[in-house]
């Protein structure tokens, strides 16, 4: 099995079986089975808590930005893989400047700041943090097993809770 399950809870309701789990991913695709929580069926699943990821850089940009112009930086997140949500900040006044982030490769977020104010800015020296949230996804499959795409990172970690029989 490629997945690592530590048992939060477990109860019924209804007559129906309620399993929470945190899980941990070695870095293959994965796939739950029914049996594998002590169920026959699942019904339904619900997925928790997920470590973010976060890195910060300095963003030296001293000389004036003209409007339409840009400056860029890479930040180096492990972790980070394409199709993960980033959300970025800097703690500086932008004038208006567009701040951007995405995961451009594997453990890499590109950050842009970009002029479109009309006039020229000068942000100054500071410091960009970047939070990545892991994009995971998920299906079941007929109600006997769940499949986790895309291919989940050696160790990330989040929580599920599973209804079934």
């Amino acid at each position: 099995m490629a997945l690592l399950f530590t048992e939060q809870f477990r109860g019924t309701t209804g007559g129906r079986a309620i399993r929470g789990f945190q899980v941990t991913a070695d870095g293959t695709n994965a796939t739950i089975n029914a049996s594998d929580l002590d169920l026959i069926q699942i019904e339904s699943v619900v997925l928790g808590d997920k470590a973010n990821l976060t890195g910060t850089k300095s963003f030296p940009s001293t000389s004036a930005l003209v409007d339409g112009v840009q400056t860029s930086t890479d930040i180096t997140v492990t972790g980070a893989a394409l199709g993960d949500i980033v959300c970025a900040s800097i703690n500086t006044n932008t004038s208006g400047c567009i701040l951007a982030a995405e995961v451009s490769a594997t453990n890499t977020v590109h950050v842009i700041l970009q002029n479109e104010t009309g006039a020229a800015v000068t942000p100054g020296v500071s410091t960009v943090l970047v939070e990545v949230e892991k994009h995971i996804g998920f299906s079941t499959q007929s109600g006997t097993s769940i499949v986790f795409y895309p291919v989940l990172a050696n160790g990330d970690t989040f929580n599920i809770v599973v209804t079934g029989y």
